[in-house]
């Protein structure tokens, strides 16, 4: 390589353009046939293509660096012109998938587009039965937080010597979900993860009493218990027919991380609460320690820690449902021949602030505990309402539900992302609670058989294996669980 000493005094700031080639940092100088080398501050003559071993700088070398130059001249425009900074993919994947709210719209694309291919048919079936009875028909079903147990409550028939006899009431009983090796010999249907659905022994026996309402609530971080109303009819001493109902609280074991049974005996969590009135609905606040009491010409207030009770004013019709808000201020109540009533309880004579129009006997009512401005209504026509509370107004609506029972069973996921109902033409469906769109629909019953009227419960991680989502549908004593895959 030969360098030309006597051209130093050039100047070679003129059209200057920095390019990397080696260690060294060489620019393309405004002198034909030479390159200047910033570094040694000395300008090499351009050696012609040829072939042979490489000697200074050809001109290939430069044309290849202007070629670079040029391209990232361009880029540079593009992203001035489309934002203000540079973003590399790996951040904007990470930006869009787990940033704030947007894993929620991811876990709900993912649980929306499983039960968009859910199977007509059960994966499988499990009948139920204890060791003294069989069941005859649900009224209620749950399943708990990790997917292990299934509680709910069953009409039963007991096992006596002579034979079968009729249903005496019903019974609150725990099913544990448990996995174990899979056995051909067996009759029955295996899941992929070798489930097998098994009672345990706790069990609540509601002798000749009818079950009204129900639902299993958390009473703090580690007592569960279930709060129900069973009402029956009795003879009184005047040899006159009078309705008896209870209100009844008794915790889990199962869904409990607490199992002594000297703090599961407290008085506050086992509860009697009798009255000679007709009860149709129940709620829990877990924030006032309090019960909602849906009677015939009003709403009672139970406070579980005093055992008080405060008359809520539901204009002197029947209380068909009700539910509190997230932080147990105010209560809402679906009233019988009217419109949805909310009353605030933070002031002395609870009145009622506000009425939802267009809601006439509303027979389920839940809030939201991820959106603390919004409720659903489903009335007797069928309609499901999503509503917002500030407004008064509803944010959109569900046409396509059937509903000419008292209560249809309607089942709202615990994370508040699909709602469900069995129809009384023999068909679950599922909603998005988040426009309304419907997401499927398989049959779930006879519907000639009105006195088997199924419940629902979903689960992303049934049998405690995350991802496992199924819809578990309980119609008389079988279980049938449809497993929903990707």
């Amino acid at each position: 390589m030969r360098s030309n000493r006597g051209m130093n005094e050039v100047d070679h700031s003129t059209n200057e353009q920095q390019l990397s080639h080696g260690n060294a940092t060489v620019e393309e100088s405004d002198i034909p046939g030479f390159a200047y080398d910033s570094v040694t501050k000395r300008y090499y003559r351009l050696q012609p293509q040829a072939s042979g071993p490489n000697i200074g700088f050809r001109e290939s070398d430069l044309r290849d660096i202007r070629q670079h130059n040029s391209f990232i001249a361009r880029r540079d425009r593009c992203c001035t012109k489309s934002c203000p900074s540079v973003s590399w993919l790996p951040k904007l994947i990470q930006r869009r998938e787990l940033h704030g709210s947007n894993i929620s719209r991811f876990t709900r694309l993912v649980a929306e587009g499983a039960l968009r291919g859910v199977r007509r048919e059960p994966s499988y079936v499990y009948t139920g039965c204890t060791d003294i009875e069989t069941l005859h028909s649900c009224h209620y079903v749950d399943i708990s937080d990790d997917g292990t147990t299934i509680v709910g409550c069953w009409s039963v028939r007991r096992r006596r010597d002579e034979g079968w006899r009729d249903t005496c009431g019903a019974r609150l009983i725990c099913f544990k979900v448990t996995a174990g090796c899979y056995d051909k010999t067996e009759s029955e249907c295996w899941n992929k993860f070798g489930l097998k659905i098994g009672s345990s022994t706790y069990g609540a026996n509601l002798v000749k009493s009818n079950l009204m309402d129900m639902c299993v609530e958390p009473i703090n971080d580690n007592i569960t218990c279930a709060l129900y109303i069973t009402t029956q009819t009795i003879v009184t001493m005047h040899n006159r027919f009078s309705t008896l109902s209870r209100v009844c609280v008794e915790p889990i074991a199962e869904f409990s991380s607490v199992h002594d049974p000297t703090e599961l005996h407290l008085p506050s969590y086992n509860m009697r609460w009798t009255c000679q009135k007709y009860v149709r609905a129940i709620a829990f606040s877990r924030n006032r320690m309090a019960i909602g009491i849906g009677l015939e010409e009003n709403a009672l207030l139970l406070n579980i820690s005093l055992e008080q009770t405060t008359r809520i004013n539901s204009s002197e019709r029947g209380v068909m449902s009700l539910a509190f808000n997230a932080d147990g201020n105010l209560l809402f109540m679906g009233v019988m021949g009217d419109d949805v009533i909310c009353s605030d309880l933070r002031m002395s004579n609870r009145p009622i602030v506000a009425t939802y129009d267009d809601t006439k006997s509303v027979s389920w009512l839940k809030t939201l505990r991820t959106k603390p401005d919004v409720f659903v209504t489903e009335d007797h026509v069928g309609v499901i309402k999503f509503w917002d509370i500030r407004m008064c107004k509803p944010l959109f609506r569900i046409d396509d539900n059937i509903n000419p029972y008292n209560k249809t069973p309607m089942h709202l996921e615990k994370d508040e992302r699909i709602l469900f109902s069995a129809t009384s033409d023999g068909i679950t469906r599922a909603w998005s609670t988040y426009n309304g769109e419907k997401l499927c629909e398989f049959p779930s019953h006879d519907p000639r058989n009105s006195s088997r009227k199924p419940r629902l419960a979903y689960a992303s991680n049934l049998g405690g294996f995350s991802g496992n989502a199924a819809i578990l549908v309980a119609t008389g004593s079988d279980l049938h669980v449809h497993e929903l895959v990707l």
